[in-house]
């Protein structure tokens, strides 16, 4: 039986969820956006504000190769059909995937995009949930928005590419404060020369990007105090 104790803490995460949710929403000037992760950045993006994916990048995650190979024909690229692989093209992936024993879906859009499908457990759920997602992207090119990040063994070569790609929205979240990107953002205490993954990314982000700012289609490079950093 649970203490009184932390069935309080339960119904104070719940109402200070639901009150951040309402927040964000009275933020937001466009409802209507997709977002385009390396990982599953995004998806914590959806979670806090209580929207439904509009995007198929959330419970995946891209190596930097493969992700810059889909901003580059990006639209061409997501009317592939996607199809499944036994192993990965990247053996460092590979070496990864045997310690965890992981066997989560790896899709392939091409022969040169792998989609990791880390949060599914069968070939079939990763295909539903791609297919409906994929449905619900916007069509509004003002209204899509790039991550990227410096994990996985992205060089600077490739963080410079992102930086040069021809889409309004974007961030690139960095470990090093002199980066020289235009839209770079430095995450301070990053470890092992990298930022942290999606979901701890997700949770410490707010305290130096303003989501939602980023959303209507500003910086997101506000300076507001931590108190008023949701997302």
């Amino acid at each position: 039986m649970r203490s009184p104790k932390s069935i309080l803490n339960a119904v104070e995460h719940g109402l200070k969820s639901v009150s951040t949710r309402i927040f964000l929403h009275s933020r937001l000037q466009c409802r209507d956006f997709s977002i385009v992760s390396n990982n599953c950045w995004g998806g914590h993006i959806y979670q806090k504000i209580g929207m439904e994916y509009r995007s198929p990048f959330a419970g995946l995650f891209l190596a930097p190769e493969c992700y810059l190979n889909l901003l580059r024909d990006f639209h061409r690229n997501l009317c592939r059909p996607l199809k499944f692989a036994a192993n990965s093209r990247h053996g460092y992936i590979n070496r990864m995937r045997a310690e965890k024993n992981d066997r989560s879906p790896i899709g392939l859009l091409g022969d040169d995009i792998e989609l990791h499908f880390v949060h599914y457990e069968t070939v079939a759920e990763a295909e539903n949930k791609w297919s409906r997602r994929l449905l619900r992207m916007v069509k509004d090119e003002d209204r899509l928005f790039f991550k990227f990040c410096d994990r996985d063994g992205c060089t600077p070569g490739q963080l410079a590419e992102f930086d040069a790609l021809p889409f309004r929205n974007k961030v690139c979240f960095v470990s090093h404060e002199n980066h020289g990107l235009k839209y770079g953002l430095y995450i301070p205490g990053a470890k092992d020369g990298q930022v942290p993954d999606g979901g701890v990314l997700g949770k410490i982000s707010p305290r130096f990007f303003d989501g939602v700012d980023w959303l209507n289609g500003n910086s997101g490079k506000t300076h507001w105090p931590n108190l008023f950093r949701f997302i």
